[in-house]
């Protein structure tokens, strides 16, 4: 499936063809970038997801062969990756956000202005808890087995324990085996850059049985939550922390997560007019994406990201498109304006290059010069 790389452009048609409206709060993400096959799944509905959609509470993103970049009104990103499964759990104000991971795995890049923001990624078993960071989540297809690894910053990781999400505080504190599992859960282990965390095998047994078991019958009975509460109170550790070095090729994917000007996905979010966006001319995308407002210290740090991840690239001299899609699993056909093509890994991108890293060594494109790109 072939999809337009300039996000930022096709969001900036908004811009120009969105009608004034009194701000108003809005509770949504936004699809900034898309590949291959992914779909969103709202109220029962499904559609292809496709640049400049808004994504709400409830929403579900499945993809196959292909990823989505959303972004969130206060600049966090999140890429769901190939074969995934993502329902957006909550969404509140700007930054607030809960995702919960069925199966699959997702990146994310999270920005918080406020202390008291959250932003969490839950699985079946687990919750990751950010402030400001770069991370990934995986699980199995089952939802078991998640794995976080911390790229950047720092994150906190602990067991979720799901019948303290169906009752009120007062409630939790009036039960000593409640207060026991809270605190079970309040006692999250930090993991920092270049560490990967997961749970005691034991622990997540049990909290997986005691989720199962309130899914299935809808409450669990005092006995079941007592015995649960004593039993994971005894485990020693609830969290396995190993040191995972951060590689070349997960800088890459960071540096390649779209991400568009705030006040993008701002006036996106209030018009909620996606369906402008593939309908505008080449001609008033480029005349809004040069009057976007670029914040200079970014982009010079963004450079020496993306030039530490080339120099990087060029030393393992991946010769083959084989040894390209092994090391970056994946590999994509970049299709130029003038009808020549590249075959490679797109391993980041600036305001206005891509990095394609091909057999023939690492080279840059002008993403005004490319035409769309081909997932393989």
């Amino acid at each position: 499936m072939k999809i337009h790389v300039i996000a930022a452009a096709l969001l900036a048609v908004l811009l120009a063809c969105a009608k004034e409206k009194p701000a108003v709060e809005t509770t949504s993400m936004v699809i900034v970038h898309t590949s291959g096959e992914a779909r969103v799944i709202r109220q029962g509905r499904t559609e292809n997801a496709r640049v400049g959609l808004l994504v709400h509470e409830a929403d579900e993103i499945q993809t196959t062969t292909g990823s989505v970049d959303l972004q969130t009104r206060g600049g966090s990103a999140v890429r769901v990756k190939e074969n995934t499964s993502m329902t957006v759990a909550m969404l509140l104000g700007r930054g607030d956000a809960r995702l919960s991971l069925k199966q699959g795995s997702l990146l994310a890049t999270v920005k918080k202005s406020r202390a008291d923001e959250e932003f969490a990624v839950v699985t079946p078993t687990a919750i990751a808890g950010v402030r400001g960071t770069t991370f990934s989540v995986s699980v199995d297809q089952a939802g078991k087995q998640p794995r976080v690894k911390v790229i950047e910053g720092k994150v906190a990781l602990a067991p979720r324990i799901a019948v303290l999400e169906t009752l009120e505080e007062k409630a939790i504190e009036e039960d000593a085996s409640l207060r026991q599992l809270a605190q079970i859960q309040e006692s999250a282990v930090i993991l920092e850059a270049g560490q990967q965390g997961s749970l005691n095998p034991v622990v997540e047994q049990r909290v997986s049985q005691l989720n199962e078991e309130l899914v299935a019958e809808e409450k669990n009975s005092p006995q079941e939550i007592g015995q649960a509460a004593a039993e994971l109170s005894a485990a020693q550790t609830t969290v396995i922390a190993v040191a995972a070095p951060v590689s070349v090729a997960e800088l890459s994917e960071k540096a390649s997560l779209v991400t568009v000007a705030p006040e993008i996905v701002e006036q996106a979010a209030r018009e909620d007019q996606g369906a402008a966006i593939a309908a505008a001319r080449e001609e008033r995308r480029t005349q809004e994406v040069a009057r976007m407002e670029v914040d200079p210290a970014t982009v010079v740090k963004k450079e020496a990201e993306v030039a530490q991840i080339q120099a990087e690239a060029t030393r393992r001299q991946l010769q083959n498109q084989a040894a390209i899609r092994a090391y970056y699993q994946k590999m994509e056909t970049v299709m130029m304006n003038d009808g020549s093509m590249h075959e490679g890994a797109v391993i980041a991108q600036t305001e206005g290059e891509l990095v394609l890293h091909t057999p023939g060594g690492v080279i840059r494109l002008e993403k005004s010069e490319v035409h769309s790109i081909e997932y393989r």
